[in-house]
């Protein structure tokens, strides 16, 4: 299960069947309305994702894609209505914009829809009973993967985060939808640094371009095709070894002290 449905689509989306080119792009910035979601001193989630998705309209359209939006302004939108919305299109992918907020939490982290089966690693799902079940999102399980791990890559490359991961879940707005789709969550609004940096444009602005080329890395991944050599061609064309390849490189390789970390994995000091 685990190297269908995760490391296969990550290492060779390009592999990935039935695959066609991106034409559209269903941007889904979440809550609305009297929903306003997630809130902070500096403002409200809604408000926040809204932002996220018209820069990662303009950028996309540019880019030669067609975009819809299940919401460009504050109204509201059932979570219905915004599946219903994007089943509407074909060769299309589907990217829901959110913002977390849990005590002590921090970072940003992408879920796809759990497959039949696996259990699903939101907090507000644990110990799901349908973990067994298979739905219409499903059908996608290979092109979900491989979307989600482009939009925390993207997210990851521009904004100085920690990374929280490509997680599953059974989130309304995955299931049941018939195109790739993924749920960003893009930061937590209730981390005073974290929700600081939210509330800037620059950050919002940079989340929005971050999409727009994750979208654009994906199209091109899972449409790859290459004509030169295969892995197997070119192994069975390298030079011979003259040792075994049990053999250390070096044979003047002195063990390395161990006892203490040359950086922390808090990041340099």
């Amino acid at each position: 299960m685990d190297v269908s449905k995760i490391i296969e689509p990550i290492l060779r989306p390009n592999r990935i069947p039935n695959e066609h080119k991106v034409e559209t792009v269903i941007l889904d910035p979440g809550h609305g309305g009297d929903d306003q979601g997630a809130a902070n001193q500096w403002g409200s989630e809604k408000t926040f994702a809204l932002d996220v998705a018209l820069t990662a309209r303009e950028q996309l359209q540019h880019a030669g894609f067609k975009v819809a939006m299940t919401r460009s302004s504050d109204a509201p939108r059932s979570l219905e209505e915004r599946v219903d919305f994007a089943n509407r299109f074909a060769n299309a992918v589907f990217v829901s914009i959110h913002f977390n907020t849990s005590s002590g939490g921090a970072g940003i982290e992408s879920y796809a829809l759990a497959p039949a089966g696996v259990s699903s690693n939101a907090a507000s799902e644990h110990g799901s009973v349908a973990d067994s079940r298979a739905y219409e999102g499903n059908a996608q399980d290979e092109q979900n993967m491989a979307l989600a791990a482009a939009i925390q890559g993207a997210a990851l490359a521009r904004l100085s985060v920690f990374d929280r991961g490509v997680h599953h879940a059974r989130f309304h707005v995955l299931r049941n939808i018939k195109i790739p789709a993924v749920l960003l969550e893009g930061g937590f609004l209730s981390n005073p640094d974290e929700g600081r940096r939210i509330a800037t444009p620059e950050y919002r602005r940079q989340m929005g371009l971050a999409i727009a080329q994750a979208v654009q890395n994906y199209d091109a991944a899972v449409n790859f095709h290459s004509s030169g050599a295969t892995l197997a061609v070119a192994t069975n064309n390298l030079p011979p070894h003259e040792h075994s390849i049990t053999e250390p490189l070096r044979d003047d390789i002195t063990p390395r002290q161990t006892d203490k970390p040359s950086v922390s994995i808090s990041g340099g000091e």
